[in-house]
């Protein structure tokens, strides 16, 4: 570049003194660029980040304040290896030096990207979710996040790998087949994790239940935390976490009551034999009344049903709209309360386990001990 015939040279002898091949004023000139780079790119990063920043609005907001997040996070060595690449413009270095430089760049360049490759995933799988229309939709959403975050993951990692070994002069081709090789005699090995991987996959797909859904497997209950490329946890009534894995759950029969959109239900009541024909045929249509009466109710039966050992029974039916236990058991205790107070109120008595034993007078009884009320009916 001619830096030795410059007239400052002249006046500042030490400045021609040469290192490494270069004048000391060459590598004075290659620093003071370097640095001058480093400090312009600092400062533009961050106008772009405070800029970026400052803009308002939910659907634009959004984009620019992830991309003020990538831009802070940038690894603050790959602006010190690019400045020192434009500096050494100014020198001339030796060609391993060069070359070496390059490779480090490369380097940091991926590893840099390795570590946009999470938030960018996890900003993706937010404007997914948050662009289902409904809560449904969004919760089927996010059962899918943990799988196709470490799908994701793991194929941009697997490809930044490959983008690596081959700048560093690796045979890709030969590598990927051995690991075709490899990977077969690994899936022998794995066949278990395997099935409980497409487990997952058929469960995020199918969607036989997502998180938060209650469900019922076998004699275990509980309500759905997790669904993990292996295993599904599930937090039980009592506290406890369930923890199933994909393939064994897939394989079960599984009640989902979140997909329940009305509950049946199913009750008797039993009377006393003595109760007059026409406050039986007053009941079934007296309940029926009630029921409807309760809110979220839809009667469906009301009968006197069959003659009980011991008592007249009634079965009704009744559906309860939604999914919601709670629901359903306040329904109830006040179907229950208002049965009881119509029967207090018009002399109807409920039935319970009775036994009648008849006797002769005069003969003396053997001690009989009977479960329930028990009455005593002399015989002559």
């Amino acid at each position: 570049m001619g830096l030795e015939s410059l007239e400052l040279i002249t006046h500042y002898p030490w400045l021609g003194h040469r290192v490494l091949g270069n004048s000391i004023l060459a590598w004075l000139i290659a620093g003071a660029f370097a640095l001058a780079t480093w400090g312009v790119f600092n400062l533009l990063q961050h106008l772009a980040v405070r800029r970026l920043k400052a803009v308002q609005g939910n659907f634009v907001g959004q984009y620019t304040d992830f991309l003020a997040t990538l831009l802070a996070k940038v690894n603050p060595l790959i602006e010190i290896l690019i400045a020192l690449m434009m500096g050494l413009y100014f020198v001339q270095l030796p060609n391993g030096f060069g070359v070496v430089l390059r490779h480090v760049l490369v380097l940091s360049v991926l590893i840099q990207l390795a570590f946009w490759a999470k938030p960018i995933v996890s900003f993706g799988m937010d404007l997914y979710i948050n662009g289902q229309a409904t809560d449904e939709e969004k919760k089927v959403a996010e059962t899918l996040r943990g799988v196709v975050t470490i799908t994701a993951l793991t194929l941009i990692f697997s490809v930044l790998v490959m983008l690596g070994l081959d700048h560093f002069g690796v045979n890709i081709t030969a590598l990927v087949t051995g690991l075709g090789i490899g990977g077969v005699a690994m899936a022998l090995a794995v066949q278990n994790t395997l099935k409980d991987l497409l487990a997952a996959l058929a469960i995020v797909t199918d969607q036989p239940f997502t998180v938060g859904d209650f469900i019922i497997v076998g004699t275990e209950m509980g309500t759905v935390k997790h669904i993990g490329l292996k295993t599904t946890r599930l937090q039980s009534l009592s506290g406890e976490e369930l923890v199933f894995s994909n393939d064994d759950l897939l394989s079960s029969r599984v009640r989902n009551f979140l997909k329940m959109h009305e509950r049946r239900v199913v009750f008797g009541l039993g009377v006393t034999y003595d109760t007059p024909v026409d406050k039986l045929a007053t009941i079934p249509d007296t309940v029926r009344g009630i029921i409807e009466a309760q809110a979220f109710t839809r009667a469906d039966r009301a009968h006197f049903a069959k003659f009980g050992a011991s008592s007249l029974d009634f079965e009704f039916v009744y559906y309860v709209e939604g999914n919601d236990y709670s629901r359903y058991m306040d329904v109830q205790q006040a179907i229950n309360l208002a049965i009881m107070r119509h029967f207090a109120d018009h002399g109807i008595e409920f039935a319970f386990p009775t036994q009648t034993l008849y006797h002769q007078p005069g003969n003396k009884d053997l001690p009989i001990r009977l479960a329930g009320k028990v009455e005593t009916v002399p015989v002559p």
